[in-house]
């Protein structure tokens, strides 16, 4: 829930090694808001990160496309602790987890206020150009604060990257939290559908190790239905 003086929206980006594309990143989304200054911009780095200062030089920069920018500097391990510690900072009624490669449509801050409550727990499930519209996995995690403190995470911590978005959707599911449009497309300009090169960022989680311990995970959770007692 939102006062006056806090932001309607929190955007967490966790980034590591992309200065530039993350920049243009967070210039997109700037754009493409209709109220930018409802916008709290949280910048979530590595404190191992060779580019921070190339981070903190740029990112300071574009103070004034958003109400704040904050930066977050942590000992992440993967993508899942950096999305989380990041997290940590966010003030505003709905939280949004950006990656670099994750576009958006104009006038998305109003389409995700028509369809999502900010006053209760909730989850939005989007188009991300690279599912099928008929699956739902939420790898652009949009949710109330609220939810949030229900949850105490975006991704559930135990994994490091791979089936983290899966199960934040089926424990919304599991919850009945779980709002759906997928009209508008946020594109994930994905290797897998060539809209970028495959990166060093992207094998630090995307291997068969990542992949083990994901799925093993997500079988674990799926067993005792995400924790979610019907």
């Amino acid at each position: 829930m939102s006062d006056n003086n806090s932001p309607v929206f929190s955007l967490i980006h966790p980034s590591r090694g992309r200065c530039q594309m993350a920049i243009e990143t967070a210039k997109l989304w700037a754009a493409n808001a209709d109220n930018p200054k409802q916008i709290q911009y949280i910048l979530s780095l590595d404190n191992d990160e060779s580019e921070l200062t190339c981070y903190k030089n740029n990112f300071i920069r574009t103070n004034n496309l958003f109400k704040e920018v904050i930066f977050s500097v942590s000992g992440n391990k993967n993508v899942v602790q950096a999305a989380n510690a990041g997290a940590k900072y966010a003030t505003g009624g709905i939280f949004v987890l950006l990656s670099d490669d994750f576009s958006c449509p104009e006038n998305w801050d109003s389409f995700i206020l028509e369809n999502i409550d900010i006053e209760k727990e909730e989850a939005l499930a989007v188009n991300d150009g690279l599912q099928p519209t008929t699956k739902t996995i939420l790898t652009l995690p949009i949710m109330t604060k609220l939810l949030y403190q229900h949850l105490s995470y975006i991704y559930y911590p135990e994994y490091s990257g791979i089936k983290a978005d899966d199960d934040l959707a089926q424990t919304c599911l599991a919850m009945n939290c779980l709002r759906v449009n997928k009209s508008k497309t946020f594109q994930h300009l994905h290797w897998v559908n060539k809209k970028k090169e495959r990166d060093e960022t992207n094998n630090r989680h995307d291997n068969p190790e990542g992949w083990e311990l994901g799925n093993r995970i997500f079988q674990q959770r799926k067993s005792i239905n995400f924790g979610i007692v019907k």
